[in-house]
């Protein structure tokens, strides 16, 4: 029923948007060991580092292989949310490469993983996966609802939960800290509502990197991310900077709204 009522309308959304849809199936199980989606991140690493002078691609396997590494690799000893500061920072402000190819020419180059520039944008590669298969450092097995990744990157998790639940939207959020290997105080199997009262194992190698949690039910959805607790995640109801005009669109397409709507 979940999957009927949030998690098929919710990936539907997103292609409509153009988002490129994969299956967990297609994807296969990923690991603590490589967290990514590791093709279409070294392609993406090839396409948006180019020289400054004349715009060519410089990264060589060697380059990209090392890049990819240091974002796999971020330690996760003082906790989940250290790594995901560090992973932001890495995001955000880029990898300095020590002796990088003949082809750049210098002592060291920042690698950039995401293109951030709004005219560039299209540069980046958008994916969403449901029913992710993950195996943790444990070798236990998580089964992801939706995760989005930008260039192989995992940045936002989605758990979807049956709006006929008595609490849906507390118990995604429950399910989303677990993931993230951070799961709260407050979690305990006696105070969940749903049949199923066993909590998840802890993928928080996967979410290192990731930027937002979204807990959703029905047409509802409520956003947070990995410190976030229930009561600090908030109903999505701004659709800025995208226009009305195109989302009802992108909503007809997607056979989420009616013709005349």
């Amino acid at each position: 029923m979940e999957r009927d009522e949030v998690e098929r309308p919710f990936v539907a959304q997103l292609k409509a948007m153009r988002w490129q849809h994969r299956s967990g199936a297609d994807v296969g199980t990923l690991d603590a060991g490589m967290p990514l989606l590791k093709g279409e991140l070294a392609d993406a690493l090839r396409r948006i580092n180019l020289r400054a002078a004349d715009g060519v691609p410089w990264m060589d396997r060697d380059d990209i292989e090392r890049s990819i590494q240091e974002l796999a690799s971020v330690p996760l000893g003082q906790g989940v949310f250290t790594a995901n500061l560090a992973a932001t920072d890495l995001l955000l402000n880029g990898h300095v490469l020590n002796a990088p190819s003949a082809e750049h020419g210098g002592p060291s180059a920042t690698v950039q993983y995401i293109e951030w520039d709004p005219d560039r944008v299209d540069l980046n590669d958008f994916t969403v996966v449901d029913q992710l298969r993950f195996v943790n450092s444990s070798g236990e097995l998580s089964i992801l609802d939706i995760v989005l990744f930008v260039n192989g990157i995992p940045l936002a998790a989605v758990e979807c939960k049956s709006p006929d639940l008595a609490e849906p939207i507390r118990e995604a959020v429950l399910d989303l800290r677990h993931y993230a290997g951070d799961p709260l105080d407050e979690d305990d199997d006696d105070v969940r509502t749903s049949a199923e009262a066993t909590a998840p194992a802890g993928v928080p190698e996967l979410f290192r990197t990731v930027q937002l949690l979204v807990a959703a039910s029905g047409d509802t959805a409520h956003l947070g991310t990995i410190s976030s607790t229930p009561a600090h995640f908030h109903p999505w109801r701004s659709i800025q900077p995208e226009e009305e005009s195109r989302l009802r669109g992108e909503l007809r397409d997607a056979g989420l709204l009616a013709p005349d709507d």
